[in-house]
């Protein structure tokens, strides 16, 4: 019984303090009444990247180089500007067979960047989350035929991350 006392002394206490609250506006007592509220909206800055394939940079024929490109869409809202980053789980653009590595070059649209360094672009969609089922950036890998032909045979594989933020 002696609990109850108490909860309900909270309840009765906390009731008093919620109607002595103060409201951002009162209007006057009359046949009509007005008050004003100020409103607040935030809006992050937001980026999305979409439509990005898998790359296949194919077999050795012993002479070529091997690369693979893919275009893809990246999103912002409000401006085009943003920048992007590859990165690796290896550390390194590098594809790894066993013990060995194989280094490969990354191009984003057309510009050779390195690990873990910022690209600064300002071509991303602004109007449609999808780019309208369009491509706006595009990623080459390629790997030398002078360093293919330095590596053991064997099938290689690894992962790049694109990372885009805005700017």
């Amino acid at each position: 019984m002696k609990a109850f006392g108490y909860q309900a002394l909270a309840a009765i206490t906390g009731l008093a303090l919620m109607s002595s609250a103060t409201y951002a506006a009162n209007g006057n007592l009359g046949r009509s009444s007005s008050a004003e509220v100020q409103l607040q909206a935030a809006v992050a800055n937001l980026v999305r990247i979409s439509r990005l394939d898998n790359l296949n940079l194919g077999e050795f024929d012993g002479s070529n180089d091997l690369s693979a490109n893919d275009g893809f869409c990246v999103y912002r809202n409000g401006v085009a500007n943003y920048v992007i980053t590859a990165t690796t789980s290896e550390g390194d653009f590098v594809l790894i067979d066993d013990n060995n590595e194989l280094g490969y070059s990354v191009a984003i649209s057309g510009t050779n960047i390195s690990y873990a360094s910022p690209l600064q672009l300002s071509n991303a969609n602004t109007s449609s989350l999808s780019c309208n089922d369009s491509d706006n950036v595009n990623v080459e890998v390629s790997i030398a035929s002078n360093d293919l032909l330095t590596v053991p045979a064997g099938a290689y594989a690894g992962t790049l991350t694109l990372t885009v933020a805005p700017e």
